[in-house]
């Protein structure tokens, strides 16, 4: 069985690597992902998985398929292991998880607020903001619907979000590729509901 993985642009890549990268995503056999010579091409295609922490995929490209780190049986063992996309994501997460608290903390607090960010970034004003919120963010929150929150939906994230930054030092986090923008207010309200019951 074939398995693939979408082409996902790199914030943190240069801008000659994202320039020649496509703005539509593209599929690659893991196979071929798993193939690949340089730690740079690994992540034009991962990198952009862990909000501007483009370290744990290297640290696992670097530790398990790098050709000048590796010898060939264990790179060989790598690929033997790694036959669907679950699996390299699982394995990928051990970095993050084997990392020290503050380094998670650190990633935590790097993704973008939902949708506060999200009017921001337009045309003129991208360059500016590829700063503060990665490509893959900005698509994630387009494809929620949280442009298009009412203006009482706006104010009530807006002050759900600020209680939930306030409370827990960190931004309200939540996958939301397949998420309506009414699963994203009804998650953060819940949260913080189930908090203050607590």
């Amino acid at each position: 069985t074939q398995h693939f993985f979408y082409q996902k642009n790199n914030s943190s890549s240069s801008a000659a690597a994202m320039s020649s990268l496509s703005s539509s995503p593209t599929m690659i056999p893991i196979d071929v992902l798993l193939a690949l010579p340089t730690a740079a091409e690994f992540l034009a295609h991962l990198g952009g998985i862990y909000e501007k922490s483009p370290t744990f995929v290297e640290q696992f490209y670097t530790e398990n398929l790098c050709p000048t780190t590796n010898d060939a049986s264990t790179i060989q063992a790598t690929k033997a292991r790694i036959t669907n996309i679950k699996i390299l994501f699982d394995e990928m997460k051990q970095y993050v998880r084997r990392s020290p608290s503050e380094v998670q903390l650190e990633l935590l607090r790097s993704h973008p607020d939902l949708c506060l960010k999200l009017e921001q970034i337009d045309a003129t004003q991208r360059d500016e903001d590829e700063a503060t919120i990665t490509e893959e963010s900005r698509q994630e929150q387009g494809r929620a619907g949280l442009a298009t929150l009412t203006p009482d939906e706006r104010q009530n994230f807006t002050k759900w979000n600020e209680d939930y930054k306030s409370k827990f030092n960190i931004p309200f986090i939540l996958a939301v590729r397949n998420a309506s923008k009414y699963t994203v207010l009804s998650a953060l309200e819940g949260r913080l509901s189930n908090v203050n019951s607590s």
